[in-house]
């Protein structure tokens, strides 16, 4: 008798355990995708004018903006490489000559 009491509190104190962490496992795993997509490399490529100290006048500049994370704690290095083509004269699929890139 002893037994089966002992058996039905296992049970029923196993399946509120569950029910418990099941729940929050879900709301967990969506925080996680959420703070893993702002995260994320992002890129954007904008037209700008340099900044005012260079002195470079109103010379319009093509910016390359990379946000997110690169890396992690264990491998740390991780290396961007930009190459930019002018393909003023050509077709959009035709590569140009490379242009010197900072």
């Amino acid at each position: 008798m002893e037994g089966i009491v002992i058996w039905i509190v296992i049970i029923v104190g196993w399946a509120i355990l569950k029910g418990i962490f099941s729940s929050g496992g879900d709301n967990n795993e969506e925080a996680r995708r959420e703070i893993l997509d702002k995260l994320k490399l992002q890129l954007k490529v904008i037209e700008e004018s340099p900044p005012k100290e260079k002195k470079l006048g109103d010379l319009k500049c093509i910016a390359v903006k990379v946000k997110g994370l690169i890396g992690t704690p264990h491998e740390n290095q991780t290396k961007i490489f930009l190459t930019i083509h002018d393909n003023t004269d050509l077709s959009d699929d035709d590569f140009g000559v490379p242009v010197l890139s900072a």
